[in-house]
């Protein structure tokens, strides 16, 4: 109508009763009774008492606000320093956790000592027995390991409980978990920590399939945390050593940036001696990374491995938080994350009686991939299907940052 200011309002319809509820205009308090279409069951707004008429409906789409992209190499370096201070808190565990595994295969002598020994002519007998109560303690675990089972809440709930059953049962032989488990039970066993590690395997079935794999205990460190699940933790990084040519293949786009990376790791490194012996030990042919500043990374844990010509890749899980505001039905226990709307849209909504719009924090999992100082992928949080880390730890022991397992 001529003279009315351009305005609109937000209608809101009951996902349990149908019910549809129409927002008051801020200016002049007025709003619209609903009309429904007998034969289509589509609704409309009826005039107003002043004749005006709302002919347009449209859906509210969210438009999340823009974000500064973030540079590569300060994403790396950012990777970096987080895997770095992880690193620097767990040392000494991971430390003794690799002289627990050693005690266990038997190599029970200090170095120093055995080659005095052997240089005497001296036999340096190991009695391990250390070993078979080890075995025993995993053998046992085998024996009286047990199925996921789901139970109902409710009565209503046991149709769905009996399906996540079923479901969980066929995942879970596939991934060939039992094996898996026994995995991650040793190393909870003999270091302290074992790992599961979820995801989404493409290899077999283009759409994914879901497995859950032992990660090498080593492999992965954690931000603080105290409980038992790493839940508390704000982020967690993994690596994985994987060859150079691999590397380019499952990163062709990448391909030139990683062959610059590994010649500049390798030729700005120290000189280095490949001994016959030590060919799959990577400790005198690893060579710790150069171009990356000192203050980003451990200088006694290598990136690359020269004799086996493979790199370290990284993997950064990091807790990510924003401020959303958040619709809310209390009697039909309805609830809608408006992260994006407009804050006019907002403004209707609680005008709207028996809705309400409160603010909350809602958790995101960034996903951050690189080898040396090359970004391989950078993953939008809203992408991530599950906004929780895809690793999760199994501590025997642990007390104020410190693991450890029965060795």
């Amino acid at each position: 109508k001529a003279g009315r200011p351009k305005h609109f309002h937000v209608t809101y319809v009951d996902p349990a009763t149908g019910r549809i509820l129409v927002s008051v205009d801020p200016d002049d308090g007025h709003t619209h009774e609903v009309v429904t279409d007998p034969v289509t069951g589509q609704f409309s707004l009826a005039p107003g008492l002043d004749g005006h008429a709302h002919m347009e409906m449209e859906e509210i789409k969210p438009k999340p606000p823009k974000k500064e992209k973030e540079d590569d190499a300060a994403v790396v370096a950012r990777g970096y320093a987080l895997w770095k201070t992880a690193w620097e808190l767990e040392a000494e565990s991971i430390k003794k956790g690799r002289e627990s595994e050693e005690f266990y295969s038997g190599d029970q002598w200090p170095g120093t000592t055995k080659k005095d020994l052997e240089d005497q002519g001296r036999a340096a007998l190991t009695i391990n027995m250390t070993e078979k109560y080890i075995d025993d303690l995993v053998g046992y675990q085998r024996q009286q390991r047990s199925d996921i089972t789901y139970f109902p809440v409710e009565g209503s709930d046991q149709e769905l409980a009996d399906l996540y059953n079923i479901v969980s049962k066929v995942i879970l032989s596939q991934c060939e978990y039992d094996r898996e488990e026994s995995e991650v039970f040793e190393d909870q066993a003999i270091p302290g920590r074992g790992n599961f590690n979820l995801t989404v395997d493409t290899t077999r079935d283009f759409r994914g399939e879901i497995k859950v794999e032992r990660w090498p205990w080593d492999h992965v460190v954690y931000g603080p945390h105290e409980k038992l699940d790493g839940s508390d933790a704000d982020y967690v990084v993994k690596d994985q050593f994987m060859s150079l040519s691999r590397l380019k293949r499952r990163y062709p786009s990448k391909a030139k940036d990683i062959e610059r990376s590994w010649q500049t790791i390798v030729e700005g490194g120290r000189s280095h001696t490949t001994y016959a012996d030590d060919q799959y030990g990577r400790s005198e042919n690893a060579v710790p990374v150069t171009p990356i500043p000192a203050s980003m990374i451990n200088g006694d844990v290598s990136v690359v491995d020269i004799a086996l010509k493979e790199m370290r890749v990284f993997e950064l899980q990091e807790k990510m938080y924003e401020d959303v505001s958040v619709i809310s039905d209390p009697v039909s226990d309805y609830h809608l994350n408006a992260f994006g709307w407009k804050k006019a849209d907002l403004t209707a909504v609680q005008t709207i009686p028996g809705l309400f719009v409160t603010e909350a924090k809602l958790q995101q999992i960034r996903i951050v991939h690189w080898v040396g100082d090359v970004l391989l992928s950078d993953e939008n949080p809203a992408d991530v299907p599950e906004p929780d880390f895809y690793i999760i730890p199994v501590y025997a022991k642990k007390k104020k940052g410190r693991f450890w397992g029965r060795v």
